[in-house]
């Protein structure tokens, strides 16, 4: 097993790959059907896969605002729906958690990002966000 993977799904999907052989961490961000067809290419050498799932999103007020993020959530649900399929019928090892608010701030920092991770090059907040999935996950 080489890889561990995150992954925060949405329109644009944000992946997370750390080798575990070389401790080396690459971002990507790419649409749906591209992050799929990613992760089948490497299905036999993923370790764990972690994906936020936003069934577990307990945040919303019940204000105009929110309701319209919660209309966008539910395309979010309907690709997190999509990866549990296909994550279970590749038999792909994964485990969810929760989208956090501390975890999306940190990720909206570029620089404490960099410091945290090590990670300096480009990348968007989707992928730093799969990237924190993934980070402190034992190899």
């Amino acid at each position: 097993m080489k890889y561990t993977i995150g992954i925060d799904p949405g329109t644009h999907t944000g992946l997370a790959v750390r080798n575990l052989e070389t401790d080396e961490m690459q971002l990507f961000t790419m649409k749906i059907h591209q992050a799929l067809d990613f992760v089948r290419e490497r299905k036999g050498e993923i370790k764990v896969l972690v994906i936020e799932n936003p069934n577990l999103w307990t945040h919303f007020k019940d204000t105009k605002n929110a309701r319209s993020r919660l209309q966008g959530a539910g395309s979010i649900k309907r690709d997190f729906s999509i990866w549990e399929d296909f994550l279970t019928e590749h038999k792909i090892k994964f485990r969810t958690t929760r989208p956090d608010k501390q975890r999306n701030q940190l990720a909206e920092h570029t620089e404490l990002f960099a410091r945290m991770t090590g990670y300096k090059e480009r990348s968007s907040h989707h992928a730093r966000v799969a990237a924190l999935l993934i980070e402190g996950v034992k190899k």
